[in-house]
């Protein structure tokens, strides 16, 4: 495992990761089914826009990578920033859905 103090190698890693994570998801849209057209094609039968938007994670993380702000495409990849989570009850939580916790 990389440590999270080598900065260098996490911008790298980074820097080569997101290209692949790049897709259609940024446009994701709720539908009035209540499913969320995911674009291509796909549309899903119940609303899942709350976690498609961690796509615009990952494409603000590759702008970042591109400008060299590796700390702040780090900061996103660790707390998360536009992917809301909610509770049982349908209440937002305080802490974003991240890449990092998804690995």
């Amino acid at each position: 495992a990389m440590p999270l103090s080598d900065n260098s190698s996490m911008a790298l890693l980074l820097a080569l990761a997101l290209p692949s994570c790049m897709c259609a998801l940024t446009s994701a849209q709720e539908q009035p089914t209540g499913g969320t057209d995911l674009g291509g094609g796909i549309v899903t039968q119940t609303s899942v826009e709350h976690f498609a938007k961690i796509s615009l994670d990952a494409e603000e993380m590759f702008t970042l990578t591109q400008s060299n702000s590796y700390n702040d495409a780090s900061n996103i990849y660790l707390a998360g920033k536009n992917s809301i989570q909610y509770d049982r009850n349908g209440n937002a939580l305080p802490n974003k859905r991240s890449l990092s916790s998804l690995s």
